[in-house]
């Protein structure tokens, strides 16, 4: 978690089971992310799209001054056993705020016949849709490096901005707007990689 946070970071820790709890509200203090890492409990169901949901609107909360953003970072094997929030609420509410949705795909055993494959797709597509990233991990030791691979994507993005008119035919009814981003130079293009949330709810 060292990683991850940095003097100018806050830290909230929410975990998932039956039902969705807060056990450290935000903070800078490792050492109170520590003590809340003992106190997770685990239970016999998944509300992940319920987590999602509550830590999108929590993150919604915060400031965004001075280049400051909203990561959810999500330590899960996708699956979802309650049947509570739906996926596409979950999604709405995390672009609503905007939220960067990192998953930690956990996956014990490749050839696994109860593996959740839909949920892990349903995991790629929410960080795809989001701007952020997935990453697989097979045993405890792989937790570290994926979180200095998260650190490291945060340390290095670019951030656009631009000024949009009030109406525009790429809005939807709800007021959502969709983004695409392109490199001009087709040399340049050749040699990079865009990503990029897939679009944004104009402020009412």
């Amino acid at each position: 978690m060292q990683t991850l946070l940095r003097e100018q970071d806050e830290l909230d820790l929410m975990e998932f089971s039956d039902t969705v709890r807060e056990i450290v509200a935000f903070t800078p203090s490792h050492q109170r992310i520590a003590e809340g890492l003992n106190n997770l409990r685990r239970g016999d169901a998944t509300a992940l799209y319920d987590a999602i949901y509550l830590a999108s609107e929590r993150l919604g909360e915060t400031s965004q001054s001075n280049g400051r953003r909203r990561v959810l970072l999500l330590i899960t094997d996708g699956g979802d056993t309650v049947h509570g929030v739906a996926y596409q609420q979950a999604l709405e509410q995390a672009q609503r705020n905007a939220v960067i949705i990192y998953s930690l795909i956990v996956i014990p055993i490749w050839a696994d016949a109860g593996r959740n494959t839909g949920g892990e797709h349903a995991l790629m597509q929410l960080s795809d849709e989001t701007g952020g990233k997935y990453y697989y991990i097979e045993e405890a030791k792989d937790l570290a490096p994926a979180f200095r691979k998260v650190s490291d994507d945060l340390r290095t993005q670019y951030v656009l901005g631009y000024y949009a008119p009030e109406k525009t035919t790429k809005s939807r009814a709800d007021g959502y707007r969709s983004l695409k981003v392109e490199v001009v130079d087709p040399t340049a293009a050749s040699r990079v990689s865009l990503r990029y949330r897939s679009g944004y709810f104009a402020a009412k």
